[in-house]
């Protein structure tokens, strides 16, 4: 009698434990979809990431294109202003001679030019 109630009792152990595996194989097969709808979602996710990064890198080889010609032009720029400012240099002075030989003219100087009908040779 002993050894029935030992079988009688793994015998029901048996049972409850193809119960819980059958539950658990339940719980694994709705995980599974759960799971695998993630993975797709994360597939998409993945591509979108991707064309978002390919144009990212598409506008940052624009980006340095730009910044090399402004470089250019800023050099350009540069080297015209110094090339203005060396013509300016040279012009200050002979903008103030001039000025220091029109501020000895009066009234005077001018009605004589007026006066002349032919320029002086």
């Amino acid at each position: 009698e002993d050894q029935k109630d030992r079988l009688t009792n793994g015998l029901t152990k048996l049972r409850k434990t193809q119960e819980d595996v059958a539950g658990l194989e339940e719980d694994l097969k709705v995980k599974a979809v759960v799971v695998a709808e993630k993975a797709a979602a994360a597939d998409v996710f993945a591509e979108e990431v991707g064309r978002e990064k390919a144009k990212v890198q598409e506008e940052s080889d624009k980006a340095g294109v730009e910044a090399k010609k402004c470089q250019k032009i800023a050099a350009d720029v540069s080297v015209q202003q110094e090339s203005c400012e060396k013509d300016l240099a040279a012009a200050v002075p002979l903008v103030q001679q001039a000025e220091a030989a029109l501020d000895v003219l009066d009234k005077k100087d001018f009605q004589e030019l007026k006066a002349l009908t032919k320029p002086p040779a």
